[in-house]
């Protein structure tokens, strides 16, 4: 069997055809769920970002937030942006003694920290530069109307920093065409795969904000559980 888990952060359910938005265009997506076991009544175990993706990766609660621990080098650390403890089993882990070979393909900078723990269990794991906060080219290089068509009068200087960054980053870019299928922008999104030779296909794909915990369908294609709270990637 082939398993494939995308997750978006962040994508709202109401800028999705399959549940009635008929002004964004998702036909890929649409497609897919069309073939696929919906949820309809989902809700995320915790948020944001890495919370709701430890959660993900190990079907365990991180809400509420306790214990929390300083991590070198980490610039921005909100409740709960912890990494995943060192007595919790991962899913990549648990599917690489089952024989699995696993791969991690990111754009969402953290998860790459060392310190994060997301990489136990995964043979190959890529991270695609160029998100949020990644100092992957200088800002300098972010041209001037570009940042103040993305930010707003009253926004900080962190912020205008980040768009700035972000900017920078991105500049050759060309929409999907130059950075699909591997990442979006300038939604974050991360997936793994893991595949065994000789068996079936199936595929999950689920937003970030997703609780880690349901009813796993026994005879689907597919599963497309509903995207929830968030900014349109």
């Amino acid at each position: 069997m082939n398993v494939v888990l995308v997750i978006l952060d962040s994508l709202r359910k109401d800028h999705l055809g399959v549940y009635g938005n008929d002004r964004v265009r998702t036909p890929n997506l649409d497609a897919f769920a069309g073939e696929s076991f919906r949820f309809t009544r989902a809700y995320p175990e915790s948020l944001p970002t890495i919370c709701a993706r430890r959660a993900i990766h190990t079907g365990l609660r991180t809400f509420p937030f306790r214990n929390r621990v300083e991590l070198p080098g980490e610039t921005f650390q909100p409740a709960g942006w912890q990494p995943i403890p060192e007595d919790q089993v991962t899913l990549s882990e648990t599917l690489v003694a089952a024989g699995y070979s696993t791969v991690l393909y990111s754009d969402t900078q953290p998860m790459f920290h060392p310190s994060m723990n997301f990489q136990r269990g995964f043979r190959v794991f890529d991270w695609i530069r160029g998100q949020e906060r990644d100092r992957y080219r200088p800002k300098s290089m972010a041209p001037k109307d570009v940042v103040e068509r993305n930010t707003v009068p009253g926004n900080d200087e962190g912020m205008i920093s980040k768009v700035q960054q972000h900017v920078a980053n991105t500049r050759d870019r060309q929409g999907e065409r130059t950075t699909s299928p591997r990442a979006s922008s300038p939604g974050g999104w991360s997936s793994w795969s893991a595949r065994r030779r000789g068996s079936r296909s199936s595929s999950c794909s689920t937003p970030s904000t997703r609780t880690s915990r349901g009813t796993r369908p026994r005879s689907t294609r597919a599963c497309t559980p509903t995207a929830t709270t968030g900014p349109t990637p």
